[in-house]
């Protein structure tokens, strides 16, 4: 049987009513607070882009399946990366990263970081 399990995190500032009614309307397996949003499927999957509704809404973002993916993904501001995450992680940048509206956003793979493109 397939398992997967999207939370989502708003750290910096809660929901609005109107983002609450939008993320709610994402799928009927959820009942979205102010500062979180969980989605958990047996069969199908999460129908939206992971990484566009954390840019969009949330500040963190956790994937996890039964069969062993696993994805988290961070919003910071872009004034923290290199004092705080360079000396924390070893970070690949691929050539082309995405960085939009003054933050960017990380995938954790097991140990490795890496930015989005």
């Amino acid at each position: 049987m397939e398992f997967q399990y999207y939370e989502f995190q708003s750290l910096d500032r809660p929901l609005t009513a109107a983002e609450m009614k939008t993320i709610g309307a994402w799928s009927s397996r959820t009942t979205p607070t102010n500062r979180r949003a969980v989605f958990t499927y047996a069969y199908g999957d999460f129908g939206q882009n992971m990484l566009q509704a954390t840019a969009k809404y949330f500040d963190a973002a956790l994937y996890q399946a039964n069969w062993g993916n696993r994805q988290l993904i961070f919003r910071f501001l872009l004034l923290l990366y290199h004092k705080i995450l360079q000396s924390l992680f070893v970070v690949r940048l691929p050539a082309a990263a995405k960085i939009a509206t003054g933050y960017f956003y990380k995938f954790l793979h097991a140990v490795r970081i890496e930015l989005i493109q």
